[in-house]
């Protein structure tokens, strides 16, 4: 018989510790218990950064394919030319933006939303609170689209390229979302300024105003289309 096992390995390890609690035994020990029950291991490695951004284009383009903005065609040609593409990464043939325009032609929409994938194919793949998890980021953007599709019936149309900015801060940096929305309920246009003040400063490469935190992150979520500070985000937050 053969049997196949998917598990955590860390948290099968922890287990057999707190299973065999007060007997001593140390994580070597563990291990060992652990290897003997599985002969063949074989760990699921974490996404790279162009998995990530093939995921994301993938969702996305077969949601404008079921919207009827992409083909059916074209949508079957992104499927083979994608992982195609994957398998040749370690020639230097990545999911970069030329090949990205390549898939959609000329639609500036899509082109758009390709370029949403760039750049939070990045910040998803970096976060620690998603981690480049498929499960997440399709949550993610399940929920990006959810919102769209709740506005519409209050007369409110969105961006989806906004929304998806601004969910992405909500989800990796709550503190800083709830300190801009409290500004755009306090300011009669909506409009931030220290926001644009910091869009600005990250696009200058300069040092980022308060309550912004100056690290990787926050400047590459500053710099990410399109810009917040100059819109009236009452919309968006409503």
């Amino acid at each position: 018989s053969a049997f196949v096992v998917a598990a955590d390995n860390d948290f099968i390890k922890a287990a057999v510790k707190v299973h065999f609690d007060g007997a001593g035994i140390s994580s070597d020990v563990a291990t060992n218990y652990f290897d003997k029950l599985i002969q063949v291991p074989l760990n699921v490695p974490r996404l790279g950064l162009n998995e990530a951004k093939a995921y994301l284009v993938l969702l996305l383009l077969e949601r404008e394919a079921k919207a009827g903005k992409f083909t059916s065609s074209q949508f079957e040609n992104a499927l083979k030319l994608i992982p195609d593409r994957l398998r040749n990464s370690w020639k230097g043939e990545t999911i970069n933006q030329e090949f990205l325009y390549e898939l959609v032609g000329t639609n500036e929409a899509l082109r758009g939303l390709m370029d949403l994938a760039e750049g939070l194919a990045s910040l998803l793949h970096g976060s620690s609170a998603v981690n480049a998890n498929p499960r997440l980021m399709k949550r993610f953007l399940n929920t990006v689209y959810l919102r769209e599709a709740l506005s519409a019936p209050q007369g409110i149309t969105l961006d989806i390229a906004a929304l998806a900015k601004w969910h992405l801060l909500e989800r990796c940096d709550e503190t800083l979302a709830e300190a801009i929305a409290a500004q755009v309920h306090s300011d009669n246009d909506g409009r931030v300024q220290i926001l644009a003040d910091a869009e600005g400063a990250a696009a200058s490469q300069t040092g980022l105003p308060d309550p912004f935190k100056d690290n990787p992150f926050t400047r590459q979520w500053l710099q990410l289309p399109p810009v917040l500070g100059t819109e009236d985000l009452r919309p968006l937050l409503h």
